[in-house]
């Protein structure tokens, strides 16, 4: 299922490699863990985290 682009925000494409770099670590430390478990636990840890966005804001921001 394709969304439009009015659904697309900031903070879901600066999650992505927070994403990715996550499932791998969590997949390295419990190797067993499915990928949906490893996809969830991220996601909630991206979600518990409020830090880590304004921290990729800074990083991603060339303004500054």
């Amino acid at each position: 299922m394709s969304f439009p682009s009015k659904f697309a925000t900031s903070t879901a494409t600066s999650a992505t490699p927070f994403l990715w770099e996550e499932i791998s670590r969590l997949k390295a430390k419990n190797p067993k863990i499915s990928h949906k478990e490893a996809f969830s636990t991220a996601a909630k840890n991206w979600a518990h985290f409020p830090e880590i966005h304004f921290e990729l804001s800074i990083k991603g921001n060339n303004h500054v």
